[in-house]
């Protein structure tokens, strides 16, 4: 349980660091004139750095799906409060948003969950 609870963390923290990152990028682009990271980026290059950061957050959203059947009911709570209060279910990105969705609906599916599943989430609301 320890080893699962260290994962969904490092995950939580690699889908904040990339949201930040795609943040701080954007605010760049946009406030130097196409200028980020003090060099000029094509829009082709702005695009494949948007995409990066989408694919890096997918990526940690796509594991913590794989991690729900093995999450206990207070990493449930923990995984609502993140999906909720930290941004997936709000990333601009559709397919990072969908894949945020798709672990909310796998951790509800999960044995910890139960029946209760909802109850885990109304008080986040």
């Amino acid at each position: 349980a320890a080893v699962v609870g260290q994962t969904l963390s490092a995950l939580f923290e690699a889908y904040a660091n990339e949201a930040a990152a795609a943040a701080e990028d954007e605010e760049a682009v946009s406030a130097k004139g196409g200028k980020g990271g003090g060099r000029f980026l094509s829009t082709a290059e702005a695009a494949q750095l948007r995409a990066a950061h989408g694919a890096a957050r997918r990526g940690a959203l796509a594991a913590v799906s794989e991690l729900a059947p093995l999450l206990s009911a207070a990493q449930l709570a923990a995984l609502f409060a993140f999906l909720i209060g930290r941004g997936p279910f709000e990333d601009d990105d559709a397919a990072a948003h969908a894949a945020g969705v798709q672990a909310a609906m796998d951790a509800l599916d999960s044995p910890a969950a139960g029946a209760g599943g909802v109850a885990l989430v109304l008080p986040l609301l």
